[in-house]
């Protein structure tokens, strides 16, 4: 690569800045459901407790049915910007099952309830979920002094769905005058509301119900109880001024969540960088350049991945799934490794110098390779660290778990980012060395050379080409041959033959049968490979056919070498080399040449 000048690149700065243009931009559309989802609250029972400091716990009962979906969440929108909500809740389904919930505040807006197990809802059941927070009614201006007594008005939360028979009750300390219903002006509508008074020497009930109320509307429940309820006539600390306005704001994630975002990115670029210089190094042993899918040198893509990343999970966090989704495939196209491309190939690809096909001893070629201890090592140590980067991403779910409810549900998910680092980049998208056999295909052929020399009536060499000037072979083969060859068989050859295919090198094994011209021989192959084409061999008068197995395994290639071995053998030579025939007999077979040139009322010699 070549060199930079300090700081972000140019090219580096318009990446990002196009990736957060984009994502961000899609940030302001709102997720289109995948499926569809449909839930409605039927009925809603509240009871507000009033302490004699006129702090009260309002704790909402309601009833939910869910008809299709699994929705994660519920919203109160309305409560007291002073609320303060005890963080755990329950669902109960009709059948007595429990499902656990978590709620935190929507800053200006209300209340947020997100189902720890929302696939453990049910079609077409009710669920009664039960929610419960802490507000100061003097603060937030809801209870007033109202001459010689008080005036509580509290406006419960903006119902998403109409229902029948909303109830409130009002539980008040008890005083010598009993608390009534307020109904006028600056307090409740006559809408046909029914008060119920119960009393009891520990508390004043008062019981609230109204006929229906509809999908939005404002429902204000008002009442009137005595000065001497709170602390025997002691006020508690009104504030008069009305509470702030409310403003939508979208939630979003706090400074630790941001910073832990941050960490998973930096460490993200990190291994994309790492990653890109390991393929680029084992490249150039082979003078070849990697290359990216993503047309950029390789830190601008690597700054480009890790910015896509970070932007994708911010998205995420303020509820833009949808454009975080994009994001995160983003970060992933900018990880992506190719291999080098044909025409490079053959550019670097020089022709094969001359060499010599010698027949070594076994543990010479298939001795176990020095470095396979470390290799091993190495590849616990990458299995390891997948693992350890995939669990990055779980903890940062856990830890993020109190502030953003969702984040271990997408966190996990958003581990899929890292898959281009383990499945490209690979040795397997490089051209096969030079220098002998790599572990993983030695290997291979030492279990086919070991499965075939165990085999009857063949011998089996190891077949290996040196070329000129050098000690270590560039190409190793399996030779075989039968003990009582035919006539004109030079030997069969195993190897492994390599494809460029569009994302790897990939090798498969391939037989060669060796014959000379106008042999027995090459006579049997034209019937055993009747639709091969014979192409010329290493001398004049030699042929090779080229044949693969039906499948590319070991079992299925020796099955090949052995039937061809079968088919190959003189039938006339008996087990220990003798001939089956009478001594001084004519050989009753000649070549298919020596045949037509015998004259027309010789004799001719059967044909085997």
């Amino acid at each position: 690569m070549g060199s930079h000048a300090p700081g972000l690149p140019l090219r580096a700065l318009i990446a990002v800045a196009a990736v957060g243009a984009v994502v961000l931009a899609c940030g302001h559309v709102r997720q289109a459901s995948a499926y569809y989802e449909e839930s409605h609250v039927t009925a809603d029972d509240v009871r507000v407790t009033v302490d004699t400091a006129g702090v009260a716990r309002i704790e909402h009962a309601l009833t939910w049915r869910v008809v299709a979906g699994q929705p994660r969440t519920i919203d109160l929108v309305g409560t007291e910007p002073s609320a303060q909500p005890e963080p755990t809740s329950t669902l109960e389904s009709e059948e007595g099952k429990t499902i656990g919930a978590i709620v935190a505040t929507l800053p200006g807006r209300g209340l947020r309830v997100t189902l720890t197990e929302p696939k453990a809802l049910r079609h077409g059941q009710q669920y009664r979920l039960k929610v419960a927070y802490s507000v100061n009614l003097a603060e937030a201006g809801e209870l007033v002094r109202d001459g010689s007594a008080y005036r509580l008005v509290w406006r419960a939360t903006l119902p998403t769905e109409g229902y029948e028979g909303p109830k409130v009750t009002f539980s008040l300390p008890p005083a010598l005058e009993a608390p009534s219903a307020l109904i006028g002006e600056g307090a409740m509508r006559d809408d046909g509301v029914a008060a119920t008074l119960k009393r009891t020497p520990t508390h004043d009930d008062v019981e609230l119900t109204r006929p229906h109320v509809g999908r939005g509307e404002e429902v204000v429940w008002a009442v009137r109880l005595d000065a001497k309820a709170f602390d025997g006539g002691r006020s508690p600390t009104l504030a008069h001024p009305p509470p702030p306005p409310r403003h939508d704001q979208p939630a979003g994630p706090d400074a630790l969540a941001y910073a832990v975002l941050a960490l998973l990115s930096l460490a993200f670029t990190a291994a994309v960088r790492s990653k890109d210089r390991a393929f680029d190094a084992a490249g150039r042993a082979s003078q070849l350049a990697a290359r990216g899918l993503v047309p950029l040198p390789s830190w601008e893509r690597a700054t480009a991945a890790g910015a896509a990343l970070f932007v994708g999970l911010s998205l995420q966090l303020v509820d833009a799934p949808l454009a975080g989704a994009a994001a995160i495939v983003l970060a992933m196209t900018c990880t992506v490794l190719r291999p080098p491309s044909a025409a490079a190939l053959a550019a670097t690809r020089p022709a094969r110098g001359p060499g010599r096909w010698l027949a070594l001893r076994p543990e010479e070629v298939f001795r176990a390779h020095a470095g396979d201890g470390a290799r091993k090592l190495t590849l616990f140590l990458w299995a390891l660290g997948s693992v350890g980067a995939v669990g990055c991403f779980f903890a940062a779910g856990q830890l993020l778990r109190a502030t953003q409810p969702e984040a271990p549900l997408f966190l996990p998910l958003d581990a899929l980012v890292l898959l281009p680092l383990f499945t490209t980049g690979t040795p397997s998208q490089l051209p096969p060395g030079g220098a002998g056999l790599s572990p993983r295909h030695g290997a291979w052929l030492g279990r086919l050379f070991r499965t075939l020399v165990r085999t009857k009536g063949l011998r089996v060499s190891p077949w290996a080409r040196v070329p000129d000037g050098v000690t270590r072979p560039d190409e190793v083969r399996v030779l075989v041959l039968p003990r009582a060859p035919l006539d004109g068989l030079v030997g069969v050859e195993v190897g492994l033959a390599w494809s460029h295919a569009a994302t790897s090198f990939v090798a498969t094994p391939e037989v060669l049968v060796r014959v000379q011209e106008a042999t027995a021989a090459a006579a049997k192959m034209t019937v055993l490979a009747a639709g091969v084409m014979p192409v010329p061999g290493r001398k004049p008068d030699e042929r090779v056919y080229r044949l693969s197995p039906r499948l590319p395994t070991r079992t299925v290639t020796a099955a090949l070498v052995k039937t061809l071995s079968r088919a190959l053998v003189d039938r006339r030579v008996g087990e220990e080399g003798e001939w089956a025939k009478e001594a001084g007999a004519a050989d009753r077979r000649a070549p298919p040449i020596a045949r037509a040139a015998m004259p027309a009322n010789e004799p001719q010699p059967a044909a085997t």
